[in-house]
């Protein structure tokens, strides 16, 4: 998740896909749909972070921007901010990539990265490029994955009852490594939908962080009725640093 430990990893961007789920969706979109949405992330119970999410979906595209601010004690001993945009197309039911930009702000360091789809791979440029480890896994198998906003938004976005959490297995790419979400639907009423699943480190990853790290992370998340849509509402997720939670305001 990071070269170095801290409380909050130095790539946001990629502590949100590893950190926070990661995840498509198969079913197909059947109409316009907007989500704003704020939400909290907290570890045993202390406030981590809050992210902002504003995105749409049509029946062929779709676009997210998110930013991730770093609160409570966290802040004091890592002050990070992230911003990340993502946009592509919606084809048969599925989330094709076509750029994604993330902006780190760690202390007095900013770095500005993105993937950029060419003949259906991600190509990594800025410092996401210039920073690819020994570790980094070949472009070129890349092709059946989504980056890690794409991913996010496709859990947390308001949707169809529907589009909620059909059984899938869906790869996500952070630039340098390859991890998999698999989800499906446990649960059901009228007004609420749980899911579970869990999100697995596949390859790419620095040796030493991979044989000492925790590989599979269970998942569960609640979805509630607000209208015609089903939103994200808890999120419960195990971390390397312990049970974590993401909640909607």
């Amino acid at each position: 998740m990071t070269r170095r430990p801290a409380p909050i990893p130095a790539r946001p961007g990629r502590a949100l896909a590893l950190g926070l789920l990661c995840a498509a969706l198969a079913a197909p979109l059947t109409a316009q749909t907007r989500t704003d949405a704020t939400f909290v992330a907290k570890l045993y119970g202390a406030t981590l972070a809050t992210i902002t999410m504003a995105g749409q979906t049509s029946g062929s595209a779709y676009s997210v921007r998110a930013e991730l601010s770093t609160r409570g004690i966290v802040s004091a001993l890592s002050n990070t901010s992230y911003r990340g945009d993502a946009s592509g197309r919606i084809s048969s039911g599925r989330f094709r990539p076509a750029r994604y930009d993330e902006t780190v702000v760690e202390g007095s360091d900013r770095k500005v990265g993105a993937l950029v789809w060419r003949a259906g791979l991600p190509q990594p440029e800025g410092y996401m490029a210039e920073e690819r480890q020994d570790d980094a896994l070949p472009i070129s198998g890349q092709g059946d994955t989504v980056d890690p906003l794409t991913a996010i938004f496709m859990v947390l976005r308001d949707q169809s009852p529907e589009e909620v959490c059909p059984p899938l297995r869906q790869f996500v790419f952070d630039g340098e490594r390859r991890s998999v979400v698999e989800l499906t639907r446990t649960s059901e009423t009228a007004d609420t939908i749980t899911c579970a699943g869990q999100f697995r480190r596949v390859a790419g990853y620095p040796k030493d962080e991979y044989d000492k790290r925790r590989k599979v992370f269970p998942i569960e998340l609640t979805y509630t009725r607000s209208g015609d849509v089903m939103q994200a509402q808890v999120m419960k997720l195990r971390t390397d640093y312990g049970p974590a939670t993401l909640e909607r305001r």
